[in-house]
């Protein structure tokens, strides 16, 4: 793998040192990303069960009234569940499995 070093200095600052890794894509906040997905759509789910219908204004005033689908917030609600358990067995780090 080929790696990348170098400094950045601005002006008043201390040097900022860099290191890229060339050869292998850079896997960060995949967990986190999973994870806030997850929630989200859990979150919409259930206002979903609780909220029959939504008045949506838009940007030039008119309003819209949203009925979600009876399927839509169990749908929902099981995607961020599963989601969410996907997270719990991502590896704790990119490459290492977890243990």
């Amino acid at each position: 793998m080929l790696t990348a070093v170098g400094t950045i200095t601005f002006p008043g600052t201390s040097p900022y040192s860099f290191a890229v890794g060339i050869g292998r894509p850079q896997c960060t906040m995949w967990k986190s990303f999973f994870l806030a997905s997850g929630i989200f759509a859990c979150v919409l789910g259930t206002e979903m069960l609780i909220i029959d219908s939504a008045i949506v204004t838009g940007m030039n005033g008119g309003e819209t009234i949203f009925r979600a689908p009876d399927w839509m917030p169990w749908t929902l609600l099981s995607v961020g569940a599963a989601t969410i358990l996907h997270f719990c067995h991502l590896p704790a780090t990119s490459g290492q499995s977890a243990s």
